[in-house]
């Protein structure tokens, strides 16, 4: 299932305080290109050492003149640092630094290791700064779906990295802190990406900077959070962090890389969570060229999943009852009507031709009719009326015995009786497949609604 979300982006500010942080040069530069192209959207700023500057627009690369040189990655490094490397030592480590207003840094170098740890990084060659960007509507189904389970439920979004996760998120943020009726939610923003342009939040906490595993663990026990929103889960630690605080009744809003659903349930970190069912959807996010996202659902909550076999069974039981019931009612009929125009011969035989009564089984081409000679009505499986049996079972077995007048009167009598319950089979029939065509389309749109 697929939907499409398109959203609109609100004016933004943070290139401008982004700019302040640009050594001179380069601030020069990217201000006079935008004006050069005022309709580009600039999403990343990306400084490769030795390597034309690359701008990256709604999700397309672009290549610039602009050339960057070793000097200008430690400038911009150190305008970044506030002057003091020491000082963002800890987050360089783990590759970025954080700017505020969801501003990110993203830092390759060399790396010096000992025991296993990163003890130092040095000869910086990239950066890359990505730019947060609120886009009004991003999160509406997914807010809408949350509404629709009375936020009970726990939802996955996966993609790519750099499709738009996070700004799903930030919009859903700022959904669930301005309810009527406003949530516990906390919020574990590790490289504080998601505080960015939130603001006059009720019942909302931002635990900023903590390891996730560690912050998730604090927020359940402390923060008595309703929903708990998590960026990119990406160790065994942190999946674990996120079951406990699961069985602890909170629900979870959180991301991970994946491309595909197929491989979203094959990464191993996440394998404790899918067997436990903590989420109930997982949404994949594409982002198209342009201003669209689509997303991807798929179910993980084996309670769902018995919801799509529930409605599928209604749905195939009535189809398959529906033909059953249809066959074997059309039998009935056509027996009927068999019956009736065996006894209508009958009449003419012994009104114009006085035909032996011995011979007209004998005589007549139907082996059904042929049957019915000492049959007992009530045990045929035809399914008729018990009078209409009783007048059938004494029709035939009287068959030779009477007078030619009474015999034909015996048989305009039952050619009444069964012309009128023909007609009423008819109308049974008819009700009936209605009602069981009626019962499987309600199971197909249980299907659909379901999907949808």
């Amino acid at each position: 299932m697929r939907i499409q979300i398109k959203y609109h982006k609100t004016k933004d500010t943070r290139l401008e305080y982004l700019l302040e942080f640009l050594p001179n040069e380069l601030k020069a530069y990217i201000e006079k290109y935008i004006l050069d192209n005022p309709n580009i959207s600039i999403d990343e700023i990306r400084l490769h050492a030795n390597a034309p500057l690359c701008l990256i627009s709604t999700f397309k690369n672009i290549k610039t003149d602009y050339y960057v040189s070793n000097e200008l990655i430690e400038e911009a490094l150190l305008c970044f640092c506030k002057g003091s490397i020491y000082a963002y030592f800890n987050t360089i480590k783990e590759g970025y630094i954080s700017l505020g207003h969801g501003i990110r840094v993203g830092v390759c170098g060399k790396a010096t290791i000992q025991d296993g740890q990163i003890t130092g990084v040095s000869d910086f060659s990239s950066l890359n700064i990505r730019m947060p960007k609120r886009i009004l509507y991003a999160g509406d189904y997914i807010f809408r779906l949350l509404q629709n389970d009375k936020f009970r439920s726990s939802i996955l979004l996966y993609s790519s990295p750099g499709v738009g996760k996070t700004t799903i998120l930030r919009e859903l943020i700022c959904k669930l802190s301005r309810l009527d009726d406003p949530l516990r939610v906390s919020v574990i923003d590790s490289r504080e990406e998601m505080i960015s342009g939130i603001d006059d939040t009720i019942c909302t906490d931002f635990l900023l900077s903590y390891p996730k595993d560690k912050a998730i663990s604090l927020a359940t026990r402390t923060m008595t959070p309703q929903i708990i929103i998590c960026d990119e889960i990406s160790t065994i630690e942190e999946a674990y962090a996120v079951l406990n605080s699961a069985n602890c009744g909170v629900s979870f809003i959180a991301t991970t890389h994946a491309s595909s659903f197929e491989e979203l349930k094959n990464k191993e970190i996440l394998t404790p969570l899918f067997q436990r069912n903590v989420f109930t959807y997982a949404l994949g996010v594409k982002r198209e060229y342009g201003s669209k996202i689509r997303v991807q659902a798929g179910l993980l909550c084996w309670k769902l999943r018995m919801k799509y076999l529930g409605a599928l069974f209604i749905m195939c039981g009535c189809v398959i009852l529906s033909y059953f019931y249809e066959s074997k009612e059309k039998t009935r009929l056509l027996n009927l009507i068999k019956i009736r125009d065996f006894i209508s011969y009958v009449k003419n035989q012994i009104d114009f031709f006085l035909t032996p009564c011995h011979k007209l089984f004998s005589e007549y081409d139907d082996d059904f009719i042929k049957g019915l000679i000492d049959k007992d009505f009530n045990n045929m499986g035809i399914y008729f009326e018990e009078h209409i049996a009783d007048e059938l079972s004494h029709f035939f077995k009287s068959l030779g015995n009477g007078l030619k007048d009474e015999e034909i009167s015996l048989c305009d009598y039952t050619i009444q009786k069964l012309d009128d319950m023909i007609k009423k089979v008819e109308g049974e029939i008819k009700n009936k497949i209605k009602i069981f065509r009626t019962l499987s389309l309600f199971g197909g749109g249980c299907l659909v609604i379901l999907i949808i």
